[in-house]
């Protein structure tokens, strides 16, 4: 899969150079007949499928080597159902709509870190559990250091990037949930006999919906950054079989990927470059 999207992100100047720089470069073939929307939701798909591929092919490939490090050093590691999916079930999307989104299926890597602040509050008794108040800071909270963190990336980015559109794109999604908490006590007090399925399935759409209308500040700042400029396998099958541009190496990782030595003028400068 990643593979498969590296291959095919490189042929979308978008991917390459940014929103912006990408309009100066003609979109390959296949894309060149679709609506500005229906563009903008192929580049979302690719951007959220390389979001999720690489998180769940770093958490495999750790996982894997944990489990054959202490195979023999450490046989209590050594059982499956100890090194989970990185992700959770989908079916919370349909569920619980956008919360479901955030809070269960996609990966809870830095959970903790982000409850953080929430937790400290509640500590001191600046706010109590399952009081709107208490619920609305530790919302507003977990995203804010969600927004930071990912901030981070863009400010140490080589590239010029707007560092204010990961910060922004992660408080909006707390407000979605919100907006979405309220649609849905509305519509239960219009429609109080809707179905299940037609409760999940709005769920889903509310959820879609909002991300496709807010994705653009995320997967902008990703593409700015020159992220998916990274070749995420050392061996490409695609352009092996000819899905590349001409003259593509087969072979994608060179030196630089490589761990290697780096002197400095000084010895703070000198060290083991990643």
């Amino acid at each position: 899969m990643l593979d498969f999207l590296a291959t095919f992100m490189m042929k979308d100047p978008y991917f390459v150079f940014g929103r912006e720089r990408s309009v100066d470069y003609a979109l390959p073939w296949y894309l060149v007949g679709l609506s500005p929307w229906r563009l903008e939701a192929y580049r979302q798909l690719f951007s959220i499928s390389g979001a999720f591929a690489a998180v769940a092919a770093a958490y495999s490939l750790t996982d894997m080597v944990h489990f054959y490090a202490t195979r023999y050093c450490n046989p209590s590691r050594n059982i499956p159902w100890m090194y989970a999916s990185a992700f959770g079930s989908f079916g919370e999307v349909f569920d619980r709509g956008l919360a479901g989104f955030w809070g269960s299926w996609w990966h809870q890597t830095f959970r903790q870190q982000f409850l953080g602040p929430a937790a400290f509050l509640l500590k001191k008794r600046v706010i109590r559990k399952g009081t709107a108040a208490g619920n609305l800071v530790a919302l507003l909270s977990c995203f804010a250091m969600s927004g930071l963190l990912h901030g981070m990336g863009s400010l140490s980015a080589v590239p010029h990037t707007k560092l204010w559109r990961q910060p922004v794109f992660f408080l909006l999604q707390s407000i979605g949930m919100i907006v979405q908490q309220q649609l849905a006590l509305l519509v239960k007090r219009v429609l109080p006999a809707a179905s299940v399925p037609v409760r999940r399935a709005g769920n889903a759409l509310f959820t879609l919906l909002w991300l496709y209308a807010t994705a653009a500040l995320f997967n902008d700042d990703m593409a700015d950054m020159g992220l998916w400029l990274l070749e995420p396998v050392p061996f490409s099958v695609f352009r092996a079989a000819g899905f590349g541009f001409p003259g593509d190496a087969i072979w994608r990782w060179d030196s630089s990927y490589l761990f290697r030595w780096h002197s400095g003028r000084y010895w703070w400068q000198s060290g083991i470059t990643i």
